[in-house]
């Protein structure tokens, strides 16, 4: 799931890179209700805005197929449904500042135990003197 690939690249899932001089934190936390709640609406409200763009050519079918997508939305959702996460911080590279990205995501409690694993590697990692970037005086 989640591996190095030399001192300074952290690999997740065979695809994702991401560079280890620039991560400055990393947490694996569960997801509140809020972060789910948001989740469900975002997916319904993308899917649902297909349907009403269409109102234009079919005013009267427009608010059925709009719920339909609502509810289709609301269903995927549900299929996509994550408990538990694994967020990095990122270093700014300009002047949007500081970010945290979600790295990876999972629903079993002993996958999350995994992640907590995962996050404690790459806090060491990140705080060993052999990974920080050499900086001349």
């Amino acid at each position: 799931m989640i591996e190095f690939k030399g001192n300074n690249t952290l690999v997740v899932k065979g695809k994702d890179e991401y560079k280890l001089s620039r991560i400055h934190s990393v947490s694996a936390k569960p997801l509140s209700i809020k972060d789910q709640c948001l989740h469900f609406m975002s997916c319904a409200l993308s899917f649902s805005t297909i349907g009403w763009i269409g109102a234009y050519s079919a005013p009267v079918l427009a608010s059925y197929f709009a719920s339909f997508l609502f509810g289709l939305g609301l269903l995927w959702a549900l299929f996509t449904f994550r408990r538990y996460e694994l967020r990095a911080g990122f270093k700014a590279v300009d002047e949007t500042g500081d970010f945290e990205v979600p790295i990876c995501r999972c629903i079993k409690q002993r996958d999350f135990s995994r992640l907590k694993q995962a996050a404690e590697d790459i806090s060491q990692r990140l705080n060993s003197p052999s990974s920080k970037p050499y900086k001349p005086l």
